[in-house]
């Protein structure tokens, strides 16, 4: 079908990375190597400001105050706070120790105050309680790295470098999570994970396919052939069993669950432009896209 879009204009094109696109309210934001780009709103003057190293995530977060965290290839993790007129401050900047070799790939946190931050190391855990309190705590360890984080429904999901798909269940006043399930995987990395109303996880996969995971019964209840190459980030609409998907084959589709059914069905499915496709997000009531090599962000109308 016909894309009826608008364009904001950036001060820089985004990276080929998954998940380059976040969003709190009308505020966005996404990367260029290493170089972050808000955008407050949608007629307001873009922001840049440059990191020590590549960003490697970026994610919107409500922790003891909405945050944007920020990670990069040399292992920093920065956690910046409130919008100002001025722009953003630094809440907190950290290090894992060591440092060396540690590839941080995915963000998610409680809505209080648990950072979760997932990599090649496993996953890092902090109690972020305000913006001169950072503390980190016990992590998760995995074998593999992990490359996808979400939290729902009082649980944190975690996805690997070989589709795996772990379910930690909150666990003591510490915020140590135990874990309560492990789907095995095929052998593709999962790009993307998003909690749906509470009751279903929407992963997207290196395949090409979405997999939805009952969080109820830890097993999943539909896969689909959703894309001709990875999906590169998933986004949920927060009030209807909706969510879109964004690929590296450059085409937005949008999803309807069926619960009734059990099944799903494809809404719209649009290509924009035929540049990769890097991040999705409901904003406004449209849905924001951001493509590889491209300085814009199209705000699509479906």
């Amino acid at each position: 079908m016909e894309a009826h879009f608008e364009t904001t204009k950036c001060l820089a094109s985004a990276s080929p990375m998954p998940n380059n696109l976040t969003a709190n309210g009308p505020c966005m934001a996404f990367a260029h190597k290493t170089k972050v780009i808000v955008k407050p709103g949608t007629n307001a003057s873009s922001i840049l400001f440059k990191e020590k190293g590549n960003v490697t995530l970026i994610k919107h977060v409500k922790l003891f105050q909405e945050c944007l965290v920020i990670c990069t290839d040399n292992g920093h993790i920065c956690v910046y706070g409130a919008y100002h007129k001025k722009g953003i401050y630094t809440a907190q900047k950290q290090q894992p120790s060591p440092s060396e070799g540690v590839s941080l790939n995915a963000c998610a946190s409680d809505g209080k105050s648990l950072l979760y931050i997932g990599g090649n190391k496993g996953i890092l855990t902090f109690d972020v309680k305000s913006s001169s309190s950072m503390k980190e705590l016990p992590g998760i360890p995995h074998n593999k790295s992990v490359t996808a984080l979400t939290y729902g429904a009082s649980k944190l999901f975690a996805g690997d470098e070989t589709g795996a798909l772990y379910v930690y269940n909150t666990g003591d006043a510490t915020g140590k999570m135990q874990r309560a399930a492990k789907i095995e995987g095929k052998g593709f990395p999962v790009n993307s994970l998003e909690v749906l109303e509470e009751s279903l996880l929407v992963c997207g996969m290196d395949n090409g396919k979405i997999e939805l995971f009952d969080i109820k019964t830890n097993k999943i209840e539909a896969t689909i052939i959703a894309h001709s190459a990875p999906v590169t980030a998933i986004a949920t609409h927060p009030s209807k069993q909706i969510f879109a998907s964004v690929s590296e084959d450059s085409y937005l589709n949008v999803w309807e669950y069926v619960p009734s059914e059990k099944k799903v069905k494809i809404v719209h499915s649009v290509c924009i432009t035929a540049k990769m496709a890097t991040g999705v997000v409901y904003c406004g009531g449209r849905i924001a896209v951001t493509f590889y090599d491209d300085a814009n962000i199209y705000f699509v109308d479906l």
